[in-house]
């Protein structure tokens, strides 16, 4: 069963030894707290951050340096750890506050006065603004700036993207690592069994992942020319002799395919007149 500890920590950096030292009611959810804002650089103590993002989180250490039965001691505790590591001390730490103080039960004294007292400072006469008018060059400004500008339309937005999509697919995509040639002959390699080939060889041979590869073999990408190379290649003198055996002999694509050590699918493709 999860058993909250309440105590002081410190915020250790193992490269200069410099530490943050707190106080918390619940230890374990304030480290949470401390390694989630730290992660997303969103850390209200911007010395401890830019630490962090100098050294990497790695080189950080939450460390539990006192427990207490209760919180009635708590900041009393950790101003005597504040004295004796003087972690207010830019040279020594990372806090704030010479003074252990503690946020727990405080509000926001932001009453309908004081939001009313915030309208009227800029309201009337105490605005900025008040009494002049834009000239006529502003308003032509702020007219050119507005001259076009209307509610997104999605169809439209929709569509553009996939044209940017389509536009950088294949040899139009300046990262691209393959083109139609080098395509092509993955799939002859793959097609040649003498070859022993996989996915995974390939990949490495070509500098890509395996899913592409099989993204090639089954002509998800890069289908430019449906043929094999190996097809017009190999087998360009017996492609009728392939047809004929195929239409007289009564012999199967698996046979051939075994006979001419080629795959189903290359005697698909002759069959088919590719």
């Amino acid at each position: 069963m999860y058993k909250r500890i309440t105590g002081i920590y410190w915020i250790r950096n193992l490269i200069n030894n410099k530490v943050y030292i707190g106080s918390a009611v619940c230890l374990t959810s304030r480290k949470n707290g401390h390694k989630r804002n730290l992660m997303r650089n969103k850390h209200p103590n911007k010395h401890l951050q830019l630490s962090v993002n100098k050294y990497g989180y790695k080189n950080f250490i939450f460390e539990i340096i006192e427990k207490l039965e209760n919180n009635e001691k708590l900041l009393e505790r950790e101003q005597y750890w504040l004295d004796l590591y003087k972690s207010y001390d830019r040279e020594k730490g990372y806090n704030y506050r010479k003074i252990a103080q503690s946020n727990l039960g405080l509000k926001l004294n932001f009453t309908k006065e004081t939001y009313k007292n915030k309208i009227d400072k800029m309201s009337g006469e105490n605005n900025h603004f008040f009494g002049k008018q834009h000239t006529e060059e502003s308003k032509k400004k702020i007219s050119e700036r507005r001259t076009g500008v209307r509610p997104c339309n999605f169809s439209e937005w929709r569509d553009k993207l996939s044209k940017n999509a389509t536009s950088k697919k294949g040899v139009n995509n300046s990262s691209a690592k393959l083109n139609q040639q080098l395509a092509d002959e993955i799939r002859v390699k793959y097609a040649d069994k003498k070859l022993k080939h996989s996915h995974n060889t390939l990949a490495k041979e070509y500098g890509v992942s395996p899913y592409c590869i099989q993204s090639i073999l089954e002509y998800k990408t890069w289908a430019g020319r449906i043929v094999l190379r190996k097809v017009t290649i190999i087998l360009s003198e017996e492609q009728e002799i392939i047809k004929n055996l195929y239409l007289t002999e009564n012999i199967t694509q698996k046979q051939l395919a075994k006979k001419y050590n080629v795959s189903v699918r290359t005697i698909q493709s002759v069959l088919n007149g590719h």
